[in-house]
């Protein structure tokens, strides 16, 4: 009776994990698409054309030699949104021809469905990671992988985006909504994004 039991324990914790979720194979592969290997048309032939596609900006804030101030935007690359999939891809384009232009980054958001390969999704929290992940650098003196940060996002809107992140050496960072606060219980902050770097 026990060993039927564990028996049906084990399926139906398979079938929760296979049913709707996307394993990261090695936390480096999605779908077969990987971050400095998988190019434009990989993403197309794969996840299809249903995208929404947007620049990559970087704002520069500069003080002339005349003591004026200005600002000036380089756009460096583009992101393909897959919206009913949760998955966003970041195409850096600098020096880079287009046919070699590969993937630099890929953000899974709050309702995508994928785990990694050690069982975090999007909703667990930042304990379920750190158990699975290992312990982390809070010091940030050293900024050794692993370690956590705050990070903080302005693209010209009327309140920055901030950040939450732990940051893995496999190329896999966990970001909660919300600014970093030194005096928070961290096991607490819940997963909003999965990135791949």
């Amino acid at each position: 009776m026990i060993n039927r039991i564990v028996l049906f324990v084990g399926v139906t914790a398979f079938a929760a994990t296979a049913h709707g979720q996307t394993v990261l194979q090695g936390d480096s592969l999605y779908r077969g698409l990987q971050v400095g290997k998988s190019t434009l048309e990989d993403i197309r032939r794969i996840m299809g054309s249903s995208y929404r596609k947007g620049k990559m900006i970087r704002q520069f804030h500069a003080k002339w030699r005349d003591g004026g101030t200005g600002s000036y935007q380089v756009i460096y690359g583009y992101i393909l949104e897959y919206q009913r999939d949760g998955v966003q891809f970041a195409i850096e384009t600098a020096e880079k021809p287009e046919g070699q232009q590969t993937i630099s980054g890929i953000q899974f958001r709050p309702k995508s469905s994928i785990t990694t390969f050690k069982g975090i999704s999007p909703a667990n929290t930042f304990a379920d990671v750190i158990s699975r992940y290992g312990p982390l650098d809070t010091t940030q003196t050293r900024r050794v992988i692993p370690y956590v940060y705050g990070w903080s996002v302005d693209r010209g809107e009327k309140t920055e985006k901030r950040y939450t992140i732990l940051r893995y050496g496999n190329g896999i960072r966990f970001v909660s909504y919300g600014p970093r606060n030194e005096a928070e219980n961290l096991n607490v902050r819940r997963v909003d994004e999965i990135w791949l770097d």
